[in-house]
């Protein structure tokens, strides 16, 4: 057993390159990373960092090592979940997802998915930032951009329309505007950046979707929004789309996850479930 801590908490260690962050990860203690980490290079009779005030790298050996624990580790992972039936799934699943994701979507998806696997148990983190299956311990991702990582798969789930979207006062204040299509004239705020045309600056901008719908909400300007993500509004009429004469672009929506093949049998199942009922959750 203290084999195999000190083997997941050289990966992490290794993927990291920083002891305190390691033990963030691993819910332990600095002192216990490190000791766990001099116990191993004591064990292999090799020093696998190189340490200093500043930095902690890999040493030739301890990248070396690193290749052939990963694929040790993973092969174990495997080995453990062929054991365990697909009727009798078990285990935590991590699934990242942006901080704008349709929160009610991912309840009512993720409810029906635990009710058929009650053994499995789902960590929803919740984070915008840049992508790292291993480093961060991601099983399954949703994401707005396909990463730059070249060793995942980043499978596309669908693309949800871009809409102008303002307050029914606003587009009453301005519908001359509105109408001639003057935007360099109108406030847009642009959360995703993603505007065909140049529009006028709001007084105060944002990369919110929230503080954009917001913004719009409040009669303050007009925002480019998800039609997923304002439904609601839009069907309670505080909120209108408007007609632009300039074709909008879509946000494409992507199911990220690493090769099938090093997959736990219990991820697998996920990704299929979501995959086959991504339209029935109206995901996109």
């Amino acid at each position: 057993m203290a084999q195999l801590d000190q083997l997941q908490t050289f990966l992490v260690v290794a993927n990291t390159l920083n002891f305190s962050e390691a033990g963030r990860r691993l819910t332990l203690p600095r002192a216990t990373v490190s000791a766990r980490i001099k116990a191993l290079e004591q064990r292999l009779n090799t020093q696998l960092f190189l340490r200093n005030t500043r930095k902690v790298s890999l040493t030739q050996e301890g990248a070396e090592y690193f290749l052939v624990a990963e694929r040790l580790l993973n092969e174990l992972n495997l080995v453990e979940e062929s054991f365990i039936q697909r009727t009798d799934l078990r285990g935590e699943i991590r699934l990242s997802v942006p901080v704008e994701f349709p929160q009610q979507s991912l309840v009512s998806l993720l409810a029906d998915f635990t009710k058929l696997h009650p053994k499995i148990t789902v960590q929803v983190v919740v984070s915008d930032k840049a992508l790292d299956l291993v480093a961060d311990r991601i099983d399954i991702a949703f994401r707005g951009r396909s990463p730059a990582q070249q060793d995942v798969i980043a499978r596309l789930l669908g693309e949800t329309p871009l809409l102008l979207l303002a307050s029914p006062s606003y587009c009453n204040r301005h519908a001359a505007l509105i109408h001639s299509g003057q935007w360099q004239r109108l406030a847009v705020v642009d959360p995703l950046q993603m505007l065909p045309f140049a529009a006028g600056k709001p007084k105060v901008d944002t990369s919110s979707m929230a503080l954009a719908r917001c913004f719009a909400l409040s009669g303050a300007a007009i925002a480019l929004l998800p039609k997923q993500f304002s439904n609601d509004q839009i069907s309670h009429s505080v909120l209108e789309p408007i007609a632009s004469a300039i074709k909008l672009p879509t946000l494409p929506v992507f199911l990220v996850y690493a090769s099938r093949n090093k997959l736990p049998k219990r991820v697998r199942t996920l990704i299929d479930f979501i995959w086959e009922n991504r339209h029935t959750y109206h995901l996109v």
